[in-house]
């Protein structure tokens, strides 16, 4: 019975990671761009935050995704 439970609940997990995954290279073939508008904001987070880190090392290096 336990077998089963795990089975069953591994191939639900299973389903909605194909799910997302899928979801995910739609987002991909739309190509969506990052610029400095949206993501502006990134200079006011915590030091611990992803963000902040996006920043730091972006923004010295003038990044823009129009340039090739």
């Amino acid at each position: 019975m336990a077998e089963f439970l795990i089975l069953n609940i591994s191939e639900g997990l299973l389903k909605k990671k194909k799910e997302y995954m899928r979801r995910f290279e739609t987002m991909l073939l739309k190509r969506p761009r990052v610029v400095s508008e949206q993501v502006g904001h990134a200079w006011d987070l915590p030091d611990n935050k992803f963000g902040a880190a996006y920043a730091r090392v972006m923004g010295p290096r003038n990044f823009s995704p129009f340039r090739p």
